[in-house]
């Protein structure tokens, strides 16, 4: 009953725009969760793109706001969300894309309120625009007029990438307001980021349940029933935090677990660390080392940031004594990257590890007079535990969420 309902009504949009724009619309172009078969209509809108040859008048845009507010009372609980904008900006694709006219829910007040003042301003530049274009060329329908291939030029990259990324860099202090839509929404900019995926929310909760760490899987989870059940969620602001984080780190630098390839890298990365703690001496001795010499081994990890080079490593072994806990034993980033947040999300990585293994506790020493790393780690949640002498040993206990 809901589609037959709500193709209904996108007929009736078509129909009606084909009326007000005449020999001046191109084609109507759907996108967005009712393209991709995860439309929910307590969470989803309606989402549409109408393609136009020429400027509109004033006149035009008054009868097309008045067409769409009422069709948007008649939709689901989100309504409609439309841009219109010029054939000539979608094929070569223009970024960031330039639109005549644009109404969502959200705006009805402003058009109700002062429908002139809405039809004077709103024109503009939209960067959410890459992203509504990429899904149409890959997922889109064509509802009227010119066939996508035809209309549509492909979306550099960085454009898309820019553009998912301007809806999502406030996450970290906005998730625990909008828990549902950026949960979701992180884990599939996260997708296309990883591996060139463009996925709707529910596929990109999917996507994380295979490839994020188990601790975050009951937020996935949550967001995933909210989205396509309307289930009402109490979700933990501490864990939502602290996977925004996560995600947002992932999004910055890739962060992965070495590999063999890696180990020159490594080494010579290494060697700058020592060179700033170490006498000569010393430092010579791990020029020529191998990598399973110092950290390879069933209970040991490396990971290391990524940016085209490997500009950062952090190596972590387990140990079982009194109590389980991960050692953090060997930690540099390159110089030239240093304080851009790649030591946090090194350390975070390995955090989230010893989630995932069911390990609570994280060890390090720290030299006593490298004040910056302890700072560093003081910031980041980990306290003095006992003196050695000239090194302190630092822990931090892990939370249960």
């Amino acid at each position: 009953m809901i589609a037959l309902q709500t193709d209904s009504l996108i007929n009736g949009f078509v129909k009606r725009s084909k009326d007000i724009l005449r020999d001046n619309l191109v084609g109507v172009y759907l996108h967005g969760s009712l393209a991709m078969g995860c439309f929910n209509p307590q969470k989803s809108d309606i989402d549409l793109i109408i393609v136009i040859d020429r400027h509109l008048s004033d006149s035009d845009k008054k009868a097309f706001m008045e067409m769409t507010v009422e069709y948007n009372a008649l939709g689901p609980a989100k309504g409609i969300e439309m841009s219109i904008v010029l054939r000539e900006v979608c094929k070569p694709f223009i970024y960031p894309t330039p639109y005549e006219l644009h109404f969502s829910a959200g705006h009805l007040d402003w058009y109700r309120n002062d429908p002139d003042d809405y039809i004077r301003r709103m024109n503009g530049t939209d960067k959410d625009l890459a992203a509504h274009f990429t899904i149409i060329n890959k997922r889109g329908r064509c509802l009227y007029g010119a066939q996508i291939q035809d209309m549509f030029a492909e979306v550099p990259s960085g454009d898309y990438m820019d553009s998912i990324w301007y809806d999502i860099e406030g996450a970290a202090e906005e998730i625990t307001k909008y828990p549902m839509y950026l949960t979701l929404n992180l884990a599939r900019v996260l997708a296309y980021k990883k591996e060139g995926l463009v996925l709707s929310k529910k596929e990109g909760g999917e996507w994380a349940l295979e490839h994020m760490p188990a601790e975050y899987h009951s937020l996935i989870t949550d967001a995933m029933c909210e989205y396509s059940k309307g289930a009402d969620i109490a979700y933990d602001d501490v864990l939502a935090k602290r996977y925004a984080e996560y995600v947002l780190t992932k999004l910055t630098y890739l962060i992965r677990q070495a590999v063999a390839a890696d180990e020159k890298r490594i080494c010579e990365l290494y060697v700058e660390m020592l060179q700033t703690i170490y006498c000569k001496e010393e430092v010579e001795g791990y020029k020529t080392g191998e990598l399973d010499k110092f950290w390879a081994g069933d209970e040991k990890r490396i990971f290391v940031a990524e940016d085209e080079n490997v500009i950062g490593f952090l190596s972590v072994e387990v140990y079982h004594e009194n109590e389980d806990y991960i050692y953090l034993n060997d930690f540099a980033v390159t110089e030239d990257y240093r304080n851009k947040g790649i030591g946090s999300a090194l350390l975070k990585t390995a955090e989230a590890y010893a989630r995932e293994i069911n390990t609570p506790k994280l060890c390090l020493h720290v030299e006593k007079t490298n004040l910056s790393a302890m700072r560093f780690y003081e910031k980041a949640g980990y306290a003095v535990y006992r003196d050695d002498g000239h090194r302190f040993l630092m822990n931090k206990e892990l939370s249960s969420n």
